[in-house]
């Protein structure tokens, strides 16, 4: 899944990037920018922590095991030109900076918000709100993405950057100290995977699990054209389990003991956190 990464010049949206993705750039350094028509976005793709399917490899202990992944996209600067580089994104990051003269998050939020709705296919994406902010929270902003069911995830990103560059048992004393429970990658993917409007369904075959994005009210039939399009072309039913039923029994062999296991046509819009297993022919 690609995510767009979108916020004023200023806003700290470059140093949100790499808290995501661990300290990754790929931006030309600045005495090269220059010589440049475009200066390319920075990219990064990151694996999706997911305990569902680490408790899967656990059972089936695969030879692989895929996780889904994010591709973070963050283009320079905030200008029309900038926005239409991120018309082939899944959805959009907004980062809102409330922190040293940045101290009107409605006004930047608005800003933004009146440029997106300028460029329709961009308006029309799933967005998820990133407060970058300093020592205070402002309560005004987090009201109003309420308000608009915008899933909104505090940042820190300065400080949380600086811890991301210490050694791992440093790291963990700093978090303690400012109150950091919870990595910023995994407080995002808590907060704003909903925001996204994906789900995940995960897959069993051979020696591999993994983990596939999807977007909801998907049928079965697509799903399985997700994982290739022989399935899709050739589908006849498919079998499915949810997760925590699995994981109430463990086995494929016990769900299909208690009736876990259901064969569905290919109308059936595919749940979050399903175990599919695809029937099919191709001549």
């Amino acid at each position: 899944m690609k995510l767009g990464i979108i916020g004023l010049k200023g806003s700290g949206k470059t140093t949100v990037f790499r808290v995501l993705t661990h300290g990754k750039i790929a931006h030309p350094p600045l005495e090269v920018a220059p010589q440049l028509e475009v200066i390319p976005p920075n990219t990064a793709s990151i694996k999706v922590p997911d305990p569902r399917l680490d408790f899967l490899a656990s059972v089936f202990k695969p030879k692989k095991t895929t996780y889904a992944i994010f591709e973070f996209i963050d283009p320079p600067g905030f200008a029309k030109a900038t926005l239409s580089l991120l018309q082939t994104v899944d959805a959009l990051i907004h980062v809102i900076p409330s922190f040293g003269e940045f101290k009107e998050p409605i006004k930047y939020f608005d800003e933004v918000m009146g440029e997106i709705e300028q460029i329709e296919s961009l308006s029309q994406k799933p967005m998820v709100l990133i407060l970058n902010r300093g020592e205070e929270v402002n309560n005004e902003i987090i009201e109003r993405a309420e308000k608009q069911s915008l899933p909104l995830v505090d940042f820190n990103a300065k400080l949380e950057l600086e811890i991301e560059e210490f050694e791992p048992n440093e790291r963990d004393e700093y978090e303690k100290e400012f109150g950091i429970g919870e990595p910023p990658l995994q407080r995002f993917i808590r907060i704003g995977y909903p925001g996204l409007k994906i789900i995940t369904f995960f897959t069993v075959v051979g020696d591999e699990v993994k983990a596939w994005q999807l977007n909801p009210e998907t049928p079965v039939v697509r799903a399985a054209g997700k994982v290739h399009s022989d399935m899709e072309r050739g589908f006849i039913r498919a079998q499915i389990i949810g997760y925590e039923d699995f994981k109430s029994v463990g086995s494929f062999g016990l769900a299909k003991e208690k009736g876990l296991i259901r064969v569905v046509n290919r109308d059936y819009i595919v749940q979050d956190g399903d175990i599919i297993e695809f029937r099919f022919h191709v001549r």
